[in-house]
Parts: structure tokens; sequence; C-alpha cells
């Protein structure tokens, strides 16, 4: 299996080094968080006699205002360019903007795209634009957040693969760094995305799982809807009822920002110990500030790459298409940001690629 070279040699040496304790290697996702209605990978979707030029794919993803959508935007618009192929990014206004993303994918809907990868804002609100798509034979790679299986099934559509990274994974990444620095006693505060969200559920899942020793302050997680505002309200607030709190765990960077806003405001900068996921530049930049502890880098540039990939190799006719892929995290803390700021918005090391042997590299 090919892999991608996307940092320095030396760039790659040092982060290799600095995370030998600490980077996570993809794993597979909970069989709860990945759609099941997937295309089986003996099946040979599309039309066998195109190539690159004759790709058209059409991108939605939640927002362009989170940097880690324009990451995954970046990776999938890149290896198009790299491909020869052509591609159409949209997104909504914001993480809350539910209409208006299922509006945008059910205009493109009736455009001349011959694949679609997709990044709903929930789990169902894509269904009936991609309903369309489905009917007409045109493949879907659903990216990063898992649409709901069962409306899948009742809507008849087949996906051609789900890429996305581990969120439990994640999550315990960041628990396993909290209870690390902690000494595995302390109590720390959770706050979650939007209240249902799949992949905010699993990140904090997993957190609890990997935070040994430590104990949850609200067991029924705050909601911050992804907003950084709204997290550094939920902080002061949770800070106030427990002025003893030594960390907090966020399911995004951004919010994660919020909240370190607020731990500086009450001069505990040091003291009380913020981390997220995502692997925003602004945290690596804030880690290596001193003040944020840790995030847990996701790498949607490379699932935005691997959703071309999947497209290109479904519309020249190949079989083996992997139903399920997991993209790669890394946890990065003070020992190794500078190297991973300095690939970004690439991720900070190589990875396996499954669909560069389909494509032909």
């Amino acid at each position: 299996m090919k892999t991608w070279r996307i940092a320095s040699l030396a760039a790659v040496a040092v982060l290799a080094a600095a995370c030998s304790s600490t980077a996570a290697t993809p794993s597979s996702t909970p069989a709860s968080s990945a759609p099941a209605s997937v295309a089986p990978a003996s099946v040979a979707p599309a039309t066998a006699t195109k190539g690159p030029a004759d790709l058209n794919v059409g991108l939605v993803v939640k927002t362009f205002t989170n940097p880690y959508w324009v990451s995954l935007q970046k990776g999938a618009e890149a290896e198009a360019a790299r491909l020869g192929a052509k591609i159409t990014s949209q997104a909504a206004s914001s993480e809350t903007a539910i209409q208006e993303q299922t509006d945008k994918l059910t205009a493109m809907a009736g455009q001349n795209f011959n694949c679609f990868v997709v990044a709903p804002i929930n789990a169902t609100n894509l269904v009936n634009p991609l309903k369309t798509i489905a009917g007409k034979n045109i493949p879907i790679v659903n990216v990063d957040t898992a649409i709901d299986a069962a409306s899948l099934q009742s809507a008849n559509i087949t996906l051609l693969s789900f890429i996305a990274s581990n969120n439990e994974t994640a999550g315990k990444l960041d628990g396993a760094q909290m209870s690390k620095l902690l000494g595995g006693t302390g109590k720390v505060g959770v706050i979650g995305g939007l209240a249902g969200d799949p992949n905010s559920a699993a990140r904090v899942k997993g957190f609890t799982e990997g935070a040994t020793g430590l104990t949850i302050v609200d067991p029924t997680t705050v909601a911050a809807d992804w907003d950084a505002a709204k997290a550094l309200t939920a902080a002061n607030t949770m800070l106030t009822a427990n002025p003893d709190i030594k960390g907090f765990f966020t399911a995004n960077d951004g919010m994660g920002l919020g909240v370190q806003q607020a731990v500086d405001a009450k001069t505990l900068t040091g003291k009380v110990f913020v981390m997220g996921v995502d692997g925003d530049t602004a945290a690596f930049t804030s880690i290596l500030a001193k003040k944020y502890a840790a995030t847990v880098a996701q790498s949607p540039y490379a699932m935005g790459v691997m959703g071309v990939d999947a497209c290109l190799a479904s519309l020249e006719g190949k079989t083996g298409i992997p139903a399920k892929v997991d993209s790669p995290t890394f946890l990065i803390t003070a020992d190794n940001a500078a190297a991973a700021q300095a690939a970004a918005p690439m991720p900070p090391a190589v990875y396996d690629n499954p669909f560069t042997a389909l494509i032909g590299g």
C-alpha cells in the first residue's frame, strides 16, 4: 500500500521522535458510528471507461467558518487538481444552519456532478437530496460525520465509502493525556458540541473512558454548539460552581480555545489544563505559547484527499473499494506542536491511503 509523504523528511523525523509514545495509529471506528449502508467491496460502481479528466466532484461540508472544514476542502481540492479532475465545494454559513446545507446539496443534485463527497451537519439532514443523487446511480462518499444507517436504508441509499477518524480513539488520547498531566486525580469539566451529534458524543465517551482516575464534574455533558463564545460562558459557569476544576475537555478546538480564554482571564493558565480535538493551527499556536495543553489532530485534509480518490476509483470501475476507512489521528502536545504547525493543513506525518493502489498513484 503506497503512502503519501506530506511533510519534509526533517519535520517527519522530528514528529516521529516526539510522538513515539503518544501518536495514535488509526483503529476501527465503533460500529455504532459508521453507516451500515455501504457498498460491498466486491461491487464495481459507476462506469469503467472513464478517467480523472471526466471526474466532476460535488463537495458539501458543514461550514467554511471552521478551519477544520476548510482543511478538508483544501485536501479535496488539492487532490482534484493533482489528478486533473473538477470539483465544486459548498458549505453552510454555520454548523447549525441545517436547512441551508440541505438546500445547497439539493441544488447541486440537479447539476452535472458524477460523484459527491458529503459531511452532513447532522445524521439525517442530507438524506432527501442524497436519495435523488442515489436514484441517478451517482456514487456518494460520506466523510467525517456518519449519516444515519436506518435513514439510508429507508431511502434506498447505498454509500460508496465512509471515511472518518475514530472519534472515540481521539477522545481517549486526550483523556489519557489529561490523566497524565493531573497525576490520575482531580476534577475536569467536559463540554460537547451540538446535543445529539454522534461525533461529539463519541469524543466525550472516549475522553471519559481514557481519563483514568479523574472526576467529571457534570456527568450530563454541557453542549456549547461548537461555538467558542458559548464554551467560554459554560467554562466560567463551571469554574464558579467548581473552583477546584483542574482541566477541561472540549469536543473541538474552537470551543477549547474559548475555554482557554476563560482560564486565562481567571489567571489560571498552566494550572487548569484545556484540550480538544481537531488539530487547528490556532490550537498549535496556543500550545506553543504554553497555554492550550493538547489537541488530537484528525487530518481532515486526508479525508478530503481520500474522498476524491474514492470517487475516481468508482468512476474508473475499480473493485475492492473499501466500505469504511479510518483516517489517521495524532496527539499534539508541546513536544510536537511545532512540527505539526509546519505541516498544516496537511497531516503531520505520513499516512496510508488505501485508494492509492486502486487509482494507480
